[in-house]
């Protein structure tokens, strides 16, 4: 498979990291290559961290690697509910 130019500039591209305080986070690279933070919090809402960036361009495929990493924190936080509740 190839690899795509933001997947080695940017290792971290569409992987997991978890604060300290559980929260969920995220990155993608938008069109200019420019590395988009995200934050989910178990809400079915994306947060996108905009302080360091003037404007972020996304195309389908950036809104489709989005849509997958909510979807992915979703089940990842349901996961966590249901062993706290074991």
């Amino acid at each position: 498979m190839k690899e795509r130019i933001e997947d080695i500039m940017f290792p971290e591209n569409n992987t997991f990291q978890e604060l300290n305080d559980g929260t969920i986070c995220s990155m993608i690279v938008d069109v200019e290559m420019d590395p988009v933070f995200l934050q989910f919090h178990n809400d079915g809402c994306v947060y996108v961290d905009c302080e360091n960036l003037t404007h972020i361009y996304l195309t389908r495929s950036n809104l489709k690697e989005m849509r997958s990493l909510l979807d992915k924190a979703e089940r990842q936080y349901a996961k966590r509910a249901k062993l706290k509740n074991k």
